[in-house]
């Protein structure tokens, strides 16, 4: 019986430790399912006409990828953001207790033209890391659809946070970002 139980034990915590758990969650819908908050924005949401730097339900042909809202870009060199670019800053969550840490994000591209770019940067333990061109966009590139990112976070960090940062300057091109999540495995010491 003695074996059974420290097997079971053993099977159960293995099992337990070794999954992925969702910490952190922001899929826009403005509800408590976005726990990943509050977000900054360099820029207020806005939409005027055209132009969009906003929660959206649909933006030409891109329609949420997780639940029923996403994060919308049009023309940010308008009356809604900079040329410059515009970003969504996530505030730094505890993660000391977690290993095998990870943020995923999906973006939607459509025919992003020269000088539209799409950017991310970590934020570990407080430090901002490089900023990362994710996607260069040039020759009316699109990604036909969501694509997910994930990056990996190195153990024994006891903060993250993220930045995305978009340059989009007009014309007939736009996108989207959604289900920006941060998940890890929680360690075994948080059972004892």
């Amino acid at each position: 019986m003695y074996k059974f139980v420290s097997y079971f034990y053993a099977l159960f915590f293995s099992s337990v430790v070794l999954s992925q758990t969702q910490i952190e969650i922001n899929s826009f819908e403005q509800t408590n399912a976005d726990t990943w908050t509050p977000i900054t924005f360099s820029t207020p949401p806005c939409t005027n006409g055209a132009d969009q730097w906003d929660y959206a339900t649909i933006l030409t042909s891109i329609s949420p990828n997780h639940l029923n809202q996403f994060w919308g870009i049009r023309d940010l060199d308008g009356s809604c953001g900079s040329g410059a670019g515009e970003t969504l800053t996530f505030p730094s969550i505890n993660t000391s207790a977690y290993t095998n840490i990870s943020i995923s994000f999906d973006y939607n591209l459509f025919e992003f033209d020269t000088g539209d770019d799409l950017f991310y940067t970590l934020i570990i333990n407080g430090v901002s890391q490089n900023e990362v061109q994710l996607f260069d966009g040039f020759s009316n590139l699109s990604t036909n659809g969501w694509i997910t990112e994930t990056l990996n976070i190195p153990n024994g960090t006891n903060t993250v946070g993220f930045q995305i940062r978009v340059v989009q300057n007009g014309g007939g091109d736009y996108g989207g970002i959604d289900n920006v999540r941060l998940e890890g495995v929680l360690t075994a010491s948080c059972f004892i």
